[in-house]
């Protein structure tokens, strides 16, 4: 099974895997980045059974054997830490051995930022001078990792950023929960495998409607000791919460020049009403504050004194651009 796989068939980086295949055009490297990890694991999967299966559907003996991770010709090298010289070392070795099946060996280099850089030189010696039948597959989820040299020996394609209503669409699968779903995709920033995460946080679509109501119900000043103790201002959420509000404060900005490109239609009604209380200028004084905010948070700043700066901001902001 390949999760994401309708997602991941009608991206651009298997539509460019796809025509390598079908024109017998097979890269000897490939480097496949994105920083969303869990679709790395299974783009690979979707790689795989379409260079081995003519039909890639998934269900036949050889597809069972990609998936099961038993097929003879595919090695994956897999480390939690790092990738050493001795791992690829091994793989230099087995690359110059004969494919068990008669077709190609592929290797799968899980983590490719993890090589160390002695690693990625070893490798990179066998992909200047690659063994007929043998294809690499190195996933890398920071590219800034990986040497120039072993850059410009793959060919590179980027995993797609999802658009919100392909991932919402995706998450269908998931669950029937229409409101969870859009919430989920809506702040998913494109992963799939985030959006999935936040689809099973029961709390986020709480943050969700609280960061709503604080927008719509904080008016004074006197108000914000009632907002600093909420649990959207723990140290565990108020990450979470900032990205929230920058997402709802972007749409209210946008909502009176353009409606389709709010991205939280779910609560248009809400986005709307705001729009009456927060001008276009506002909202953009209140996200660069809130950008500044994420940087104190990395910085260790104590989260109540983030919180309470918070929303003296967007109490000022508010009302000076009104």
């Amino acid at each position: 099974m390949i999760k994401y796989q309708d997602l991941l068939q009608k991206s651009r980086a298997y539509s460019l895997i796809y025509g390598d295949i079908q024109e017998n055009m097979l890269s000897h490297a490939y480097m496949i980045v994105s920083e969303d990890n869990d679709a790395l694991e299974e783009f690979y999967k979707l790689f795989l059974i379409t260079e081995y299966c003519e039909n890639h559907c998934g269900e036949c003996p050889t597809c069972k054997k990609v998936l099961n991770r038993n097929h003879a010709d595919i090695i994956h090298i897999e480390k939690e830490k790092s990738i050493v010289v001795d791992d690829i070392k091994n793989i230099v070795e087995e690359s110059f051995v004969s494919s068990v099946e008669g077709g190609k060996k592929t290797f799968v280099i899980h983590g490719g930022e993890k090589m160390t850089t002695g690693a990625q030189n070893k490798l990179l010696k066998i992909l200047e001078e690659p063994p007929q039948n043998v294809v690499f597959l190195i996933g890398c989820t920071n590219i800034n990792a990986m040497l120039p040299t072993i850059k410009s020996r793959v060919k590179k394609i980027q995993l797609d950023v999802f658009k919100e209503e392909d991932i919402y669409n995706e998450l269908l699968h998931f669950t029937d929960d229409d409101n969870k779903a859009k919430v989920a995709s809506i702040c998913s920033e494109g992963l799939i495998s985030k959006a999935v995460d936040l689809l099973y946080d029961t709390e986020y679509l709480e943050l969700y409607n609280s960061a709503v109501s604080l927008l719509k119900e904080l008016n004074h000043s006197s108000e914000i000791i009632n907002y600093i103790n909420l649990d959207m201002f723990s140290k565990t959420n108020i990450a979470s919460t900032l990205d929230i509000l920058m997402l709802i404060l972007r749409d209210v900005a946008i909502v009176k020049k353009n409606k389709d490109l709010v991205l939280s239609k779910h609560i248009m009604s809400d986005i709307e009403l705001l729009s009456t209380k927060f001008s276009t200028a506002s909202c953009v004084g209140i996200i660069e504050r809130i950008e500044k905010f994420k940087k104190m948070l990395y910085y260790n700043i104590n989260n109540a004194n983030v919180a309470e700066q918070l929303l003296f901001a967007i109490l000022e902001v508010k009302f000076r651009c009104n």
